[in-house]
């Protein structure tokens, strides 16, 4: 499967996922330092994760990382803009519109993002 395919089939998982599972089953953000702790911040972490992995190794698993990294990322960065408080507000037509052009937006420059991501493309032998 082509980086760019999985990538997207990932991400947009990701988002999925994460929306209906926090919906059905709403979690208090753990509080770590007195830092409230939110999945974007995760998302965050394991972007920066997958950049230092991947200069040392290449595979599907690392592209994996990445989408669902940006996945999480994405799903709350409307519901950050917009000033949402309340679990509520990351359920409004604003919100979940906003997820969606993002998420396009994502989907739309995945050839142009993937030429500045670390990424090897494997030989393969003869």
């Amino acid at each position: 499967m082509k980086k760019e395919n999985l990538f997207s089939i990932t991400f947009i998982l990701t988002i999925i996922i994460t929306r209906i599972y926090l919906y059905f089953y709403p979690l208090a953000n753990p509080i770590i330092a007195g830092l409230k702790i939110k999945h974007w911040m995760i998302g965050l972490l394991i972007i920066l994760i997958y950049f230092i992995i991947s200069y040392f190794k290449e595979d599907n698993v690392i592209i994996v990382i990445f989408g669902m990294g940006l996945g999480l990322f994405v799903d709350e960065l409307t519901y950050l803009l917009t000033g949402g408080k309340t679990h509520a507000d990351n359920y409004t037509t604003l919100t979940i519109l906003g997820t969606i052009i993002f998420a396009v937006v994502i989907l739309l420059c995945k050839k142009y993002i993937f030429q500045f991501i670390p990424l090897k493309e494997k030989k393969v032998k003869k």
